[in-house]
């Protein structure tokens, strides 16, 4: 007959036992809280297969796409895209490409909802290795209203240059048209001007002794406004 395990034996058994219900208890603690985090995430996270197929959705991410709970499990994650085929193709390929090559991937993505609202989200995906198999873990965060606002503002800016180019132009051709209006006042006002101060420059060389001092000192100041008054026509002109 088989000898009866020594008491120190069985009592290191009791000891591994123990330990091995302790490690599994902290282990099944530590799931829950993974899956409470999980589950109570703001973002959408869904897993998915190295094909697409998804195996798991929080629920975020079913109400973010407008499903019930379970009803996105084994459908293709290409059905919330929402791109032609070809379009489709291309996204999924650069999303792979950079998996392979970075293990991660992160930028916008165009998607549709349940009902066929459209949806843009911004997206992360990693590639994880688990029990052997490749997982691709996608979290999601709704940016639609912000990219709306974004597309408001960039109409808003867009409006703005607009109306400033608009009134850039009404404001030059005013300047324009204030150019040209001064300068035909100004070739009208240098005729008289010149004859004015001309004429008067004549009477005081040619008929001075019949002017007496005061008559002289008028002569004088016609001159000398007529003088100003072409400077002024000059600074006009440029």
């Amino acid at each position: 007959m088989p000898k009866e395990p020594a008491y120190e034996e069985l009592e290191q058994r009791v000891r591994d036992l123990e330990k091995e219900a302790l490690e599994r208890k902290r282990a099944e603690e530590d799931l829950k809280l993974h899956g409470e985090i999980l589950e109570n995430m703001v973002e959408g996270v869904n897993v998915s297969d190295e094909k697409g197929i998804i195996l798991f959705t929080n629920p975020n991410f079913d109400s973010m796409f407008g499903y019930n709970r379970g009803e996105l499990i084994r459908k293709s994650v290409s059905a919330l895209n929402n791109l032609s085929p070809e379009e489709n193709a291309r996204f999924v390929a650069e999303v792979i490409k950079q998996l392979k090559t970075k293990g991660s991937w992160f930028g916008e993505a165009s998607n549709i909802k349940k009902d066929g609202t459209p949806l843009t989200t911004y997206v992360r995906v990693s590639a994880l290795e688990v029990s052997d198999k490749l997982v691709l873990v996608s979290v999601q965060e709704n940016i639609t209203e912000r990219k709306h606002a974004e597309e408001e503002l960039k109409k808003y800016r867009e409006h703005l240059e607009e109306l400033v180019e608009e009134r850039t132009r009404k404001l030059e051709e005013a300047n324009t048209e204030l150019e040209s209006f001064t300068y035909s006042v100004s070739h009208d006002l240098r005729a008289p001007s010149r004859a004015m101060q001309g004429f008067s420059q004549a009477l005081l060389e040619d008929c001075a002794y019949k002017l007496d001092a005061e008559g002289k000192e008028y002569g004088q100041r016609i001159v000398s406004s007529a003088q100003r008054m072409e400077t002024l026509i000059q600074d006009l002109l440029g």
